[in-house]
């Protein structure tokens, strides 16, 4: 998933805006924003799940992200 990675980077751009979204009590838009964090993290090598729930959020990835909350 190239794209996730110039959206993490467009993310740096602003981190306090993101951070305030990752902290506030909009659970919804949180757990988007960890969604997109997880996939960034899996791209990258630096995810913490097993591999066999790596694979399951890379293969939910395409049914999950088109319902995020925008």
């Amino acid at each position: 998933m190239p794209w996730i990675g110039g959206f993490e980077r467009g993310m740096r751009l602003c981190r306090a805006a993101w951070r305030q979204i990752a902290r506030s009590d909009d659970g919804e838009s949180a757990r988007s924003l960890n969604l997109i964090i997880a996939l960034s993290d899996s791209c990258r090598g630096w995810s913490k799940q097993t591999e066999e729930d790596e694979d399951k959020l890379r293969g939910l990835a395409t049914e999950l992200i088109p319902d995020l909350p925008c």
